[in-house]
């Protein structure tokens, strides 16, 4: 019997970013693309999510809110781990994210597509924190 993949939400709404990280989340994921913090709950109630790839600027809501939201106390998915993926790079604004519970905050300008894929291997073998 076949070890299911793990599945990745993909939450981006930039269409040509969100197609090419799919593309290469592919290779060893199943993935979820979610363009606004709507689509992203709806995601996490339908389907077992192992780790979230989550941008900031988003429409209606920012990435900050809904990391916030999912990480408060009482939230059955608040020990999925979350890779913020930003082009922010204010200092500020990276301490706020990992405060908030994001395991790790990458510059889209500073990373290459093999590069995330690995990160997101690393923390899909490691414990949950808190686990």
């Amino acid at each position: 019997m076949e070890t299911p993949r793990p599945t990745i939400l993909i939450l981006e709404d930039d269409n040509f970013i969100s197609t090419f990280l799919k593309a290469k989340f592919d290779e060893q994921f199943d993935t979820i693309m979610a363009a606004d913090t709507a689509a992203a709950r709806q995601a996490l109630d339908q389907r077992t999510v192992d780790l979230i790839i989550l941008d900031i600027i988003l429409p209606r809501e920012d990435g900050y809110h809904f990391l916030q939201e999912l990480k408060k106390s009482g939230s059955p998915h608040r020990r999925i781990p979350v890779i913020i993926l930003s082009n922010i790079d204010d200092p500020a604004d990276i301490k706020r994210g990992l405060k908030l519970g994001a395991m790790e905050f990458l510059i889209k300008a500073n990373q290459v597509p093999e590069d995330i894929v690995r990160k997101v291997a690393t923390y899909l073998t490691r414990p949950a924190p808190g686990a």
